[in-house]
């Protein structure tokens, strides 16, 4: 009989459920995620203790992008480097699918070109067997043991965001407790530094009851931000600047000035994170 019935082989239902599902046709078929994509958009540092890297020891800025496209602004932190501060590195480059990086800068200081290379971290936090070198110019390595090339730490530091508490304390061990709400930026500005917004109550200071971040700059590890607060016509200032470690929990203030009605003073200080 040719219209009988033909048994259905045991898998074929199955096969039909698993194409109704993830579709069988390839037009349907959802595209696949990159897996080798990792962000690296941040506030990075790098820095070398290597003889060959005196003349730029340290650079602070901004990486943009992911390990298939990288775009970066950096300027140097260290005094005595080949160029100055308000010079800016403009990098750009990729990884590959194994991760390994390459960054070029384009020509500063009359001629020099900074060549980075490492292995980016999975998380894009940091590079592994990092090294640099400089050729041309002011800021050209000096070749030491038939390399040119430094040895470097590349980190991301982590944006300063949260409520933070702590204490200053001035030169006469008087210790005076803080708190103080941050929010960093999300997009660093030309220079790469990326910058501060927020409020602080110093308790027991009459002259900063709630003062506001007036300025801020925040550049790898460092930081500096002044407070003020208007009182009587008179302006109250904090002048803070420090350091912070890479996930941005510990707040490390090596010098904070107070200027204003309420007379002088200076110290150091520490804020973690809440």
């Amino acid at each position: 009989m040719l219209l009988r019935a033909v048994p259905l082989h045991p898998v074929f239902p199955l096969l039909l459920v698993t194409c109704l599902i993830a579709g069988c046709s390839s037009s349907m078929r959802q595209p696949i995620l990159n897996p080798d994509l990792v962000p690296v958009s941040g506030n990075w540092q790098l820095a070398s203790s290597s003889p060959q890297a005196a003349s730029l020891p340290q650079l602070s800025g901004a990486l943009s992008g992911n390990s298939t496209a990288i775009t970066g602004l950096f300027h140097t932190t260290a005094s005595g480097a080949c160029i100055t501060p308000q010079t800016i590195v403009i990098l750009s480059g990729k990884a590959d699918a194994q991760r390994n990086l390459f960054l070029i800068s384009s020509p500063f200081d009359n001629g020099s070109i900074l060549t980075i290379r490492g292995v980016l971290a999975p998380d894009g936090h940091s590079m592994l067997n990092a090294s640099y070198n400089v050729v041309g110019g002011a800021c050209a390595f000096t070749p030491e043991n038939g390399t040119s090339v430094a040895p470097m730490i590349a980190a991301q530091y982590q944006a300063i965001s949260g409520s933070y508490a702590g204490n200053f304390v001035d030169g006469d061990g008087d210790s005076l407790p803080v708190t103080a709400i941050l929010t960093q930026t999300t997009q660093p500005d030309a220079n790469g530094a990326f910058h501060l917004t927020g409020n602080a109550t110093f308790p027991g200071n009459p002259c900063l009851t709630a003062p506001v971040i007036t300025d801020s700059t925040v550049t790898g590890s460092s930081l500096s931000a002044t407070y003020s607060q208007q009182q009587n016509g008179v302006t109250n200032t904090v002048v803070a600047s420090g350091t912070f470690n890479a996930d941005a929990s510990i707040l490390t203030i090596t010098n904070w000035t107070l200027s204003g009605g309420c007379g002088a003073d200076n110290g150091t200080g520490l804020l973690t994170k809440q």
